[in-house]
């Protein structure tokens, strides 16, 4: 797993071997000082993830590991939100992404198979507006992120 960090970025992230938060579950956490602490996500696919952290914070999966030229190929972003998110019992925001490859609600514990759409699709991440938004293609999400890249746009 290749990781590109925003200078004092602080996040966790609870990833998922299966959809709907089922399967192995691993975390990872980034720290403002220390950068990565604590990671178990090289060679693991997943296909759920929970992100918390603080808002406008924006977390992008990608299938590529090339620092540039990887939004050729299939990603998916989502920042943090307080209107998309939920607090979780201590306070913190997060958002939950029960299949990488569909569209729900930030805070949706499963799946809607019935109602199945993709998320809104964009060519770069500027100028693109939402919670989560990014450019599919041939390759699926689920099992194939290569790359985790974490900001926070302006």
């Amino acid at each position: 797993m290749e990781w590109n960090i925003a200078p004092h970025s602080r996040v966790d992230l609870h990833v998922f071997s299966g959809i709907n938060f089922s399967g192995e579950r691993r975390l990872s956490s980034i720290h403002p000082a220390g950068g990565l602490q604590k990671s178990r996500l090289k060679n693991f696919k997943f296909r759920s993830i929970a992100i918390v952290g603080h808002p406008g914070t924006r977390l992008t999966l990608c299938t590529s590991v090339l620092d540039i030229g990887w939004e050729t190929r299939p990603w998916r972003s989502m920042v943090i939100l307080k209107s998309d998110g939920y607090r979780m019992k201590d306070g913190k925001l997060a958002i939950r992404i029960p299949d990488l490859d569909w569209l729900d609600k930030g805070s949706a514990h499963r799946t809607d198979p019935d109602f199945q759409q993709t998320f809104p699709q964009v060519e770069s991440l500027e100028g693109a507006t939402g919670w989560t938004y990014g450019h599919s293609g041939s390759l699926s999400l689920n099992d194939n992120i290569k790359q985790i890249r974490i900001d926070r746009p302006k």
